[in-house]
Parts: structure tokens; C-alpha cells; sequence
């Protein structure tokens, strides 16, 4: 008997366990950019300039129309990407010291304080692999013009090479003797530059992994570097709040660059390698034309410590900065103010940022252990998703979730676009004909309905159809008290004697008795 009850109770506790193991359906933010991709490959064959590009407007059904940031270069200030995506933390916390995209936009890769690489899906924004990279922290990494290398830098100065499966093929450990703060490849990806904390910025051959030419003039730790985007010329900042742009080939410094007061965090070219953007620790952002070593802007607006600034990748006039209280703020080069803040985007300082290829979606990490994904507002959104309205990954992104949430009050405020009148109805006045809609009393009538304060009581006879004086007057403003109907619009001319009135007017015979 024993024998023939076993099968069964495998199977149940074959069952049992399936359900223990079963996962809940999660619902995913993604951000899937293959529409305005494909959009913009079609316009291609008709598009002259900016002015054949279609202007969206700002209604849901538009968010179809929507192009990649490249359909929009004559707009840089529709690519602020101030709406909260996805967060994403590793099972082990611990600060996040850089983020990279890969070449090809599909997965983003951190480095961690651990040690770690993290590589997050690029569109659903999930979990993907970990590996132990290095023994400590990993401060730098850099991927080459031809996206077959990567190379990454920690605090004990080892630099390593990696493919693009991330299989690890060549270490060079003490490459600096103090912690590395910046790796950057040459425009033909035969040679690399690394600064550290040890004062020295190296010139290495990448196929030999050798030290070609070692830059010694700084005085202070190297905290930033970069290579010209064309040209055998390299830009470094420093902690002695001096910029120096070197000529690689000499290995000497051509030009320094004054103006900080405090450490150099960021030194980033833009993409057609003129401009060059420094921030700093004493709150400011520079901006410097390198053709004649002179500083074309400052920009003031954030209240700590700059940490982060970089470049939109297909704007050459917008870029983005980040500070030491989480906030990150987005800047136009001809305005000196920030065009678009998010406050307290982050909890602690944020360390690192780097924008998707496509320029749609900038990635954030923090020293509060988080990696967070900020992507543009869609066409029609009425509610500005902030990180603290997040739920568990997720803002709200309808205006009932708000309200849900106690965000809103009952009933809020109507948008009007010109020319386009609430509810969707178009907003119009005739001059000399005394008609104008009167919103104020409509917007009551509304509210009293859904609330149904002093609306229900007439529904009962509406099945009857009669229709009591209050229901009159909240259904249609122009009903008057005496029962007649006042039609708007301009009055017509008065009936001919001996003619029957049109159908529909008033007449002794057919008026409502007073109540």
C-alpha cells in the first residue's frame, strides 16, 4: 500500500515546491527606443533641415511621433532627461564609483566599491550578471573607438584589459603606485592615457601594455583626464585647481588653464573637440574654447561640490552636471542659468554619470549605493515624476496615481494649450457677437456633478423626463428662472407677421409653467 500512495506524494510535493519556486510577475518600466529609431530612418528620405522636422505636441497621442535626440539637434532642451525611470542596487550594497554604457547601447556596466562589475539591461533595465573584477575598488573604465576593448583601473594602481564577453586577458599590476582616477584611449585606439593620485599621468601602447611617456608637471593628485576627440592632445585636472592640456607627442604641457580654486573633479571635451568643460569643487562649471586657451563661460547653480559633468552626445551646446548633495542640473552654453534641476536625485554624492549612445536615457551612481535611470518626458505629461514619488521602482505616471498617493488635491487643475479651450473644446470669441464661454461656471457644474452634490436628487426624474429648475440651470447655464430658454449666439431676425415661429422657439402655448 505504501508503494502505491509514493507517486502521489512526489508528485504533490513535486507541485508544492514548482509553487514555492514560481516568481510573481513584475511590471517594468522600459524605455524602448526602436519606434523613434525607425521613425527617423524613414524621415530620412524626405527631411531636409530642421524645418521639415514635425513638431510634436503636447498630447499622449504625440508620443508615437517622438524621435531619438539626433531628430532633434535644433532642440537640445527636449532631451532633459528629468523624468525617474528605475533604480537599480546590487544584493551587496556598496557605492557605485562608475557607470558605462556599452558601444552599443544594450546593457549599462558599473563598477562598484567592491570590486564588482554589474552589467543592468539597457531597455528593461533588469539585472543581468555580476563579476568579481578586481580585488579592491574600481575607480576608472573605458571602452575603445572600436568597441572590442575595455579597460578598468582600481585603488591598488592594476589596470586590466578586458573583451567585450569580459573575459580577462591581460593584467598590469602597479601600473600607478596610488589609486587610478581616469583611463581614456587615443582617437585610433593604439595608445591610452591613465592619471592617478600618484601625480603622474602615463602614455601607454596598448598592444605591449608599456609606458611610452610619463606627465609629471601637476602639482597634486590627477583627478580627471581625457583625450581629444581628433587630435594628439590630452586635457587633465588636477588638485592644485589647474587644467593642463598636453601634447602627447612631446609629452609636454602646451597650455594651463586657470580659473578654479579648488580640485578639479571633470575635464570633458565636446564632440566636436573646441570646447572643453572643467568642474570643480568650488561649485563652478568652465567653459574653455582651447583654439584660443580661453575661458568662454562660468556657470553657477549648485550649492555643493561639483562631482560629476559631461556632455550630451549629440548636443554640442547642452551638457549636465552633478554635485555633492545629489542633485543633478542640465545647462544651455548661451544661458548661464540651469534650464532643468532634479533635486535630490540621489541621496549622497553622486560620482559618476554617462549618457545612453542614443542620448535618451543619462545613468547615475551614487555613493548611496544606488544606480538610477533618468529618461525624457513623454508628449502630454502633466506631472513631473520625481524620484521621491517613486513606488518601489517606479513613479507614478498618471495623474489618479498621484492622486492616490496624495500628491494632487481632488480635482486639479486643467491644462490649456493657446487656441485649444478645456475639455478639449476649441476657446473662441466673436467680436460683436457677445458670446464667450464661461469656464469659471462650467468648471462648478463639473465639480458638482462629481462630487453629485445637488445633482443626484434629479435623477430620479430623469426617467420620467422631467427635469427639475436646478438640473435645468446646472446642464445649461443659459436656462433662465421664468422657464424660457436663451439660446447663445447672435440673435436672428424677428419672425414675419403671419408666419408660424421656427421650430424649437418659445410660444404662449408650449411655455413651462412657473414652479
Amino acid at each position: 500500500m505504501e508503494g502505491s500512495h509514493a507517486p502521489d506524494g512526489t508528485a504533490a510535493a513535486a507541485s508544492t515546491g514548482l509553487q514555492q519556486t514560481a516568481r510573481k510577475s513584475v511590471n517594468r518600466r522600459t524605455v524602448d527606443y526602436m519606434g523613434g529609431v525607425v521613425n527617423l530612418l524613414q524621415q530620412r528620405l524626405w527631411l531636409r533641415d530642421q524645418r521639415d522636422v514635425r513638431t510634436v505636441m503636447p498630447v499622449r497621442a504625440d508620443a508615437m511621433e517622438l524621435l531619438p535626440p539626433e531628430g532633434f539637434l535644433h532642440q537640445p532642451a527636449s532631451n532633459f532627461t528629468t523624468k525617474f525611470v528605475h533604480v537599480s542596487t546590487n544584493k551587496m550594497r556598496c557605492a557605485v564609483n562608475v557607470v558605462l554604457w556599452t558601444p552599443d547601447g544594450h546593457r549599462l556596466q558599473t563598477g562598484s566599491q567592491t570590486g564588482e562589475f554589474t552589467l543592468w539591461n539597457g531597455m528593461c533595465f533588469n539585472f543581468e550578471t555580476i563579476l568579481q573584477a578586481h580585488e579592491t575598488a574600481v575607480r576608472a573604465m573605458s571602452w575603445s573607438h572600436n568597441a572590442n576593448w575595455l579597460v578598468s583601473g582600481d585603488d591598488k594602481g592594476t589596470i586590466k584589459y578586458w573583451q567585450t564577453s569580459l573575459n580577462n586577458v591581460k593584467i598590469k599590476e602597479k601600473a600607478h603606485k596610488e589609486a587610478l582616477r581616469g583611463l581614456t584611449f587615443a582617437p585610433s585606439d593604439l595608445k591610452f592615457a591613465s592619471g592617478s593620485d600618484d601625480v603622474t599621468v602615463k602614455i601607454w601602447d596598448f598592444a605591449r601594455c608599456y609606458t611610452e611617456q610619463v606627465l609629471t608637471e601637476h602639482g597634486g593628485d590627477v583627478k580627471c583626464l581625457e583625450w581629444h576627440p581628433h587630435k594628439a592632445l590630452l586635457a587633465s585636472g588636477s588638485k592644485d585647481s589647474l587644467v593642463k592640456l598636453w601634447d602627447v607627442k612631446s609629452g609636454k604641457s602646451v597650455a594651463t588653464l586657470q580659473g578654479h580654486k579648488n580640485t578639479v573633479t571633470a575635464t570633458r571635451w565636446n564632440k566636436s573637440g573646441r570646447l572643453l568643460l572643467t568642474a570643480s569643487r568650488d561649485q563652478l562649471l568652465r567653459v574653455f574654447d582651447t583654439r584660443m586657451n580661453k575661458e568662454l563661460r562660468s556657470f553657477k547653480g549648485h550649492e555643493k561640490d561639483i562631482t560629476a559633468a559631461i556632455w550630451h552626445p549629440f548636443h554640442d551646446d547642452m551638457f549636465t552636471s552633478a554635485s555633492y548633495d545629489g542633485t543633478i542640473m542640465f545647462w544651455l552654453l548661451d544661458l548661464e542659468t540651469p534650464q532643468a534641476e532634479i533635486e535630490s536625485a540621489h541621496e549622497s554624492a553622486v560620482w559618476t554619470m554617462d549618457w545612453h549612445p542614443l542620448g535618451h536615457i543619462l545613468c547615475t551612481g551614487s555613493t548611496d549605493n544606488t544606480t538610477k535611470f533618468w529618461c525624457r518626458p513623454r508628449p502630454g505629461d502633466t506631472w513631473k515624476d520625481r524620484n521621491k514619488m517613486a513606488k518601489q521602482d517606479m513613479g507614478p505616471s498618471t495623474i489618479e496615481e498621484v492622486r492616490e498617493m496624495g500628491g494632487l488635491s481632488r480635482r486639479p487643475e486643467r491644462e490649456h494649450i493657446p487656441g485649444i479651450g478645456r475639455g478639449g473644446k476649441t476657446s473662441f470669441r466673436n467680436p460683436g457677437f457677445g458670446y464667450e464661454r464661461d469656464y469659471a461656471r462650467e468648471d462648478a457644474r463639473d465639480y458638482d456633478r462629481d462630487r453629485g452634490n445637488g445633482f443626484g436628487e434629479h435623477r430620479a426624474g430623469w426617467g420620467g423626463g422631467h427635469v427639475g429648475q436646478q438640473g435645468q440651470q446646472m446642464m445649461n447655464p443659459s436656462f433662465r428662472n421664468d422657464g424660457a430658454q436663451t439660446l447663445p449666439g447672435p440673435p436672428g431676425p424677428p419672425p414675419m407677421q403671419g408666419m408660424p415661429p421656427p421650430p424649437g422657439a418659445p410660444s404662449a402655448h408650449n411655455k413651462r409653467p412657473r414652479t
